[in-house]
């Protein structure tokens, strides 16, 4: 016999309103799905088979939700948050390990900024900047006091900044 997941009737109308409503992000949409649809008592294979997830997954949601009873009820949040924020907060990701990334968004700028310039105004006898010339000329223009050009072709292409270990001057430095 499956065991039904219990849920307030207000958590059930919260979460039905995440799933209603249109600006909703996906994961919640899902997450809120998995935990309605529990509370019917649907089975974990079924549940997981019609929403193409694994039962991993299905379970996992689940056992989140058991274990989140306490930041539902208020625990670890401010004593007045509403309902919808604890919720949100109960089916957020966690944090993932690491450290935050080495380069912020104006070290990003300024190497992006170096590469829209000319090699020749650098004094290299180069026509094109490759991300090895623009990590040494980053170097040499007190933008950073090392980078790898790996991280400044991910700048050139977009990505964020690398989560590597690099060493950056402090911003109130002067970069001239």
């Amino acid at each position: 016999m499956k065991e039904k997941l219990s849920i307030s009737s207000e958590e059930r109308s919260q979460l039905e309103e995440f799933v209603r409503r249109r600006s909703s992000p996906q994961w919640l949409v899902q997450r809120s799905t998995i935990l309605l649809k529990l509370t019917s008592g649907t089975g974990i294979r079924p549940l997981a088979r019609s929403l193409e997830i694994s039962r991993n997954t299905v379970r996992f949601w689940r056992d989140r939700w058991r274990s989140g009873t306490a930041l539902r009820n208020g625990n670890g949040l401010p004593e007045a948050s509403p309902l919808s924020e604890r919720l949100i907060r109960t089916l957020s990701d966690r944090p993932r390990p690491g450290g935050p990334p080495t380069f912020g968004p104006e070290i990003a700028v300024a190497i992006v900024a170096l590469a829209c310039r000319r090699p020749e105004e650098f004094g290299r006898a180069i026509s094109h900047w490759t991300p090895r010339e623009l990590a040494d000329e980053a170097v040499k223009q007190k933008i950073v006091t090392g980078i790898s050009h790996g991280s400044v072709a991910n700048f050139l292409k977009g990505r964020p900044a690398s989560t590597a270990p690099q060493r950056v001057l402090a911003s109130s430095q002067s970069r001239g």
